[in-house]
């Protein structure tokens, strides 16, 4: 049937501008299923877009907040590994202590002294170690490492090794050495006297960490290492004796500072589990923004896919109604 009356033209006129509608909304409803956002953001905040803006802040602020522990988490447990490394070269030096007790010294001195030195050139090593190039325990100097290379500190120490005739003296001079203020400080240190700020974790809180190669638990690992390290440079090295005396004393050091490690572990791990909570709670937060967010956002998919398929039903029903009136072919409509 030809469209030549008026109310003919006036029926097509309808038929074009209701398609016209009805293609757009597929549009839409296509579009939001592709993207899983729905299209008329203004609309559905109410055209103010405050509530929106801010939220996006503080998802932004959760997410710099996150980096921060992150690299937080990682330097401290880059700090909790190199202790814990330390304690194990204690474990591999002390069954050789406690053999030293009931068997005459200088017949184990060799094989002592060998395993006292490399395990502290390994615990300079593990002191000086670095995360995404910045130094752990040199305090707010990051860029250097905190300690000198371990052969410069031995070979420091070796004329004072040679200058202790007796136990006694070699104990002495380890204590004035590794003192505050003393040559450990002028020579084997090379980090910053002032540590770190700690770890900014959020909005006005930030967790400490305070460990430097100054600390007196590291002191005196490294005394009690060298102790042993330099016992066949020093003045009594045949003096089984004194000898006797001097491995007696190392043994009760190093357990000594096997549990001043443990302890400045703890105090590390302190700070792990405040940087954990602040992780936790942090993003808690930013998840429950995200939800907020796509409450708004966010076009549900199941309740799009059926407005889809309602409007396609729409658009085929007008096709069929257009058809009859028209005897268009679905192609010419289209």
């Amino acid at each position: 049937m030809a469209l030549n009356s008026l109310g003919d033209l006036y029926l097509g006129a309808m038929f074009r501008t209701r398609t016209t509608a009805i293609k757009e909304n597929i549009d839409i409803l296509t579009q939001e299923l592709a993207t899983g956002l729905k299209s008329d953001t203004a609309a559905v905040v109410e055209y103010d877009f405050s509530s929106l803006s801010d939220m996006e802040r503080q998802i932004k602020t959760a997410e710099n907040y996150l980096f921060s522990v992150a690299e937080a988490e990682l330097f401290t447990q880059t700090a909790q590994t190199a202790l814990q490394s330390i304690q194990t070269r204690f474990d591999a030096l002390t069954p050789h202590l406690t053999a030293s007790q009931s068997a005459s010294a200088t017949n184990t001195v060799p094989a002592v002294t060998a395993e006292a030195d490399n395990a502290f050139r390994q615990t300079i090593s593990h002191l000086n170690q670095t995360i995404s190039g910045r130094s752990v325990f040199a305090g707010q100097s990051t860029d250097q490492p905190p300690l000198a290379d371990a052969e410069l500190i031995l070979n420091a120490l070796v004329p004072v090794a040679a200058g202790s005739t007796t136990a006694a003296d070699w104990q002495t001079a380890l204590d004035v050495w590794f003192a505050p203020g003393g040559d450990y400080d002028t020579i084997a240190y090379l980090g910053n006297t002032t540590p770190l700020d700690g770890f900014l974790v959020d909005e006005g809180e930030r967790v400490a960490f305070d460990v430097t190669a100054q600390d007196p638990a590291i002191r005196d690992a490294l005394k009690s290492l060298v102790h042993v390290a330099l016992l066949e440079q020093t003045g009594f090295a045949s003096d089984e004796t004194e000898m006797t005396d001097a491995l007696r004393t190392a043994y009760e050091q190093t357990l000594s500072a096997d549990s001043q490690i443990a302890v400045l572990r703890g105090e590390v791990g302190m700070a792990q589990a405040d940087i954990e909570t602040a992780s936790v709670r942090i993003l808690n937060e930013k998840t429950a923004l995200e939800i907020a967010r796509n409450d708004l956002l966010v076009a549900d998919p199941y309740e799009t896919a059926t407005k889809f398929e309602e409007t396609m039903y729409q658009l085929e029903s007008l096709y069929t109604i257009t058809a009859r009136v028209s005897n268009l072919k679905l192609t010419d409509y289209l």
